[in-house]
C-alpha cells in the first residue's frame, strides 16, 4: 500500500504546470488547449500503488475531462489556467531539471 501526498500539477506534453495562488477571471480564458486524462490522488486513492511517471494530461488533483485553458496574454508555454474546487486559477510551466521547482522566466513576468 502507498500513499502519495501530489502537488498540484499539469503535464501538458513534457511540460509540468504547478498550481499558483494567482486566481484566473473566467474573461481571461482562452481556448481549451486539452483534457485532463487521469488524476493521480484519484488513481492512487483507488488503486493503493504508486503512479507511474507523469505523461501528457495527467493531473494531480483535476478529475478526468477537466478543461485546460490557455490564458490571454501569456503563451501556453508559460501559463495555463483550470478550474480546480471550484476556482479558477493558473499553472505555471516549471524549468527541468535543476534540485528543485521553479517556473520558466515567461511565467512570472
Amino acid at each position: 500500500m502507498a500513499t502519495v501526498d501530489y502537488v498540484d500539477f499539469i503535464v501538458i506534453g513534457t511540460t509540468t504546470y504547478l498550481a499558483d495562488r494567482e486566481v484566473v477571471e473566467r474573461s481571461g480564458l482562452g481556448e481549451v488547449v486539452m483534457r485532463s486524462r487521469c488524476s493521480f490522488r484519484e488513481l492512487n486513492d483507488r488503486t493503493g500503488r504508486m503512479t507511474p511517471p507523469a505523461q501528457n494530461g495527467d493531473t494531480g488533483f483535476l478529475p478526468p475531462g477537466t478543461p485546460v485553458y490557455s490564458v490571454h496574454g501569456w503563451p501556453v508555454a508559460c501559463r495555463v489556467a483550470a478550474e480546480s474546487d471550484g476556482r479558477l486559477q493558473f499553472y505555471l510551466a516549471q524549468q527541468s531539471g535543476g534540485d528543485r521547482s521553479q517556473p520558466v522566466e515567461c511565467a512570472v513576468g
